[in-house]
């Protein structure tokens, strides 16, 4: 079976980093996703009243809850800003500078310059809309998302942030400790994929920044070679500080991987090129750690790459419990592991089929992984319940 830990690089044919950003900034702007449930209307007041009308960004907002607030939510923020503030019924076109109230009793599609609200209501059980639109957005903006998470209960949008993180967006909360509500802000911080923590002042600035600086940053081409076959002076350059200073050598890594996980650093760090950010990590020690962090991506969800585990509970499991008996012992080892849900998704089947079996076999289940963070958050087995977005009510 195919790992489907999220350090697996996506399928897709390598181009020019240059040629493909330029294409991105074409098809539309940089989008800001904002999730918010407690407190947030009032927070998101601040926020837009604060904001300059000429960020040049997108702006799309999602409550977490239905509530009367919701449905008049665009007339309350449009006595916030002058921008122009639409609620979503259908699809609509996104634009820059202008705000996109949606649904959150409905799933969201995103496209490159359009939102959908489709037909399918969410399951009031299972309902996580922050954290579905976010996972929507990562895959279709990757580098030109950017989320903020508001004032709030729960941790919806946690677990979604994760997925921004891995494609190469930027992810920023309001600082708990100024939000009426900071369970969510907090809980996502907990989660560890948040860039930037700020008052709700600080955030306006921050954003006109990241989106200037994204227009700015240089990268050379990423071809589908290793750092060590095709050596880039500077990217050879930070790649030596890790090592030394990690004892993690990324070398042998796909070219263009290391480029996006870098690019994705120069946006946090607002470096403009490799020579800036090679500067920047020699001056900031910490910065390393973050590299490394990003890198690794340690970041996945349960029953990811749902066709997979169809297929191994359908043809791989059976047949590998038939060539057992009373006695012997199932071993199954997942490499890359992450922060466990993998692992524990290939205990859930295994558990599953074993319990219909009258003498079935034990089992034991080896999980590894180079992020040691990461494996002690899945030492825990301890998930936040808007996981239920991809484990069913039974599991």
């Amino acid at each position: 079976m195919k790992n489907s830990s999220a350090r697996s690089e996506p399928e897709n044919a390598d181009s020019a980093m240059s040629e493909q950003k330029s294409r991105n900034r074409a098809n539309g702007a940089m989008l800001v996703a904002i999730g918010a449930s407690a407190g947030g209307v009032e927070a998101l007041q601040k926020l837009f009243g604060r904001m300059p009308l000429d960020t040049g960004v997108v702006f799309a907002v999602v409550l977490h809850t239905v509530a009367p607030s919701d449905s008049h939510l665009p007339q309350i923020l449009q006595r916030a800003t002058a921008m122009p503030v639409t609620a979503v019924r259908g699809s609509a076109k996104l634009r820059a500078n202008q705000i996109y109230c949606l649904p959150s009793d409905r799933e969201l599609e995103i496209l490159d310059g359009e939102v959908l609200a489709t037909d399918r209501v969410l399951n009031e059980d299972r309902r996580v809309p922050i954290d579905l639109f976010f996972r929507s957005l990562a895959g279709i903006y990757r580098e030109r998302a950017v989320t903020i998470l508001l004032s709030g209960t729960g941790a919806d949008g946690s677990l979604g942030a994760g997925r921004i993180r891995e494609e190469g967006g930027v992810n920023i909360v309001q600082d708990p400790d100024q939000a009426e509500y900071p369970q969510m802000p907090r809980s996502a911080i907990d989660h560890g994929s948040i860039d930037f923590i700020l008052p709700l002042e600080e955030i306006p600035a921050k954003l006109v920044s990241l989106r200037q600086n994204s227009e700015r940053i240089e990268l050379p081409r990423g071809e589908t070679t290793t750092i060590a076959t095709r050596p880039e002076g500077t990217v050879v350059e930070i790649l030596a500080l890790l090592r030394a200073r990690t004892k993690h050598d990324f070398l042998s890594y796909k070219r263009s991987t290391v480029l996006r996980r870098i690019e994705r650093r120069m946006q946090v760090t607002e470096s403009e090129s490799l020579q800036d950010y090679l500067a920047h990590v020699r001056q900031n020690p910490e910065e390393v750690k973050g590299l490394l962090r990003d890198l690794l991506i340690s970041v996945t969800n349960f029953f990811r790459d749902p066709e997979a585990f169809r297929q191994l509970e359908s043809e791989v499991v059976p047949r590998l419990f038939a060539e057992v008996k009373a006695g012997d012992q199932i071993r199954v080892w997942v490499p890359g592991c992450a922060t466990g849900e993998e692992a524990y998704s290939h205990a859930i089947v295994l558990t599953e089929f074993a319990e219909t079996l009258s003498q079935p076999p034990s089992l034991q289940i080896f999980a590894t992984d180079i992020d040691e963070e990461a494996l002690a958050y899945g030492r825990h087995g301890l998930y936040p319940e808007t996981i239920s977005a991809d484990v069913s009510p039974h599991r």
